[in-house]
């Protein structure tokens, strides 16, 4: 059967409504995301063996294990302990978890390329730890982080395409369920792969243009 581009311009809307959700959701657990992955990066250089351990600890469990396996622990497991969460907070629960481990590692990368003089420096002038961290560290650090956190931010849009196991209407199951529908597959899964393309592309040109301008003044 040939291609039929009118297909996708006529159920774009039902395609729409699941690319809103998958924006919505994608957009919190960014947020949520970076600033879990800044804490625990922060927590696996504390100078407390305890607090890198736990934090150590939390991203290997995470980095180590596949998403889906945590989305259906968060949404089929937890309810036989007595704990249910709504489908919309695991979706938030399992993105931001697996994805700030990830960032974490970032961060913790990023503060760690900057010179251990540039703290020696400002603990001579008589700043704390925490105020050198703030005011000279971090200035730099998050700047010179941003090309592997775009990478991880584009991976955190695409895995909310599993979001669909757990009967979250993202964009990828209004895809199906249309697909299924229609039996036009080739045009729908064309359509949501252009979608994802075009976002996250998006997401990529606007943080390439924010990194120059985000770097220090030297």
């Amino acid at each position: 059967m040939p291609f039929e581009i009118s297909f996708i311009f006529r159920n774009f809307l039902v395609l729409a409504d699941g690319l809103l959700l998958t924006l919505e959701i994608s957009a919190i657990s960014i947020i949520i995301a970076i600033a879990a992955g800044l804490l625990l990066g922060l927590a696996r250089l504390s100078r407390r063996v305890t607090t890198r351990t736990v934090a150590g600890a939390y991203i290997e469990i995470m980095r180590n294990t596949p998403l889906l396996h945590q989305l259906f622990l968060l949404y089929f497991g937890l309810p036989v302990l007595g704990i249910i969460i709504p489908g919309y907070g695991v979706a938030l629960l399992g993105l931001a978890g697996l994805h700030s481990a990830f960032m974490a590692e970032v961060f913790r990368g990023g503060i760690q390329s900057i010179s251990a003089r540039q703290e020696e420096a400002g603990l001579a002038l008589g700043m704390s730890r925490a105020q050198v961290m703030r005011k000279i560290i971090l200035p730099q650090a998050i700047p010179a982080s941003i090309p592997p956190l775009v990478n991880q931010l584009i991976l955190l849009i695409k895995d909310s395409s599993l979001l669909a196991t757990i009967g979250i209407a993202e964009l990828t199951l209004r895809g199906r369920v249309l697909a299924e529908s229609t039996a036009a597959t080739y045009e729908v899964f064309v359509a949501v792969g252009l979608i994802y393309l075009t976002v996250t592309g998006t997401l990529a040109g606007v943080c390439r243009w924010l990194e120059p301008r985000l770097r220090p003044v030297q």
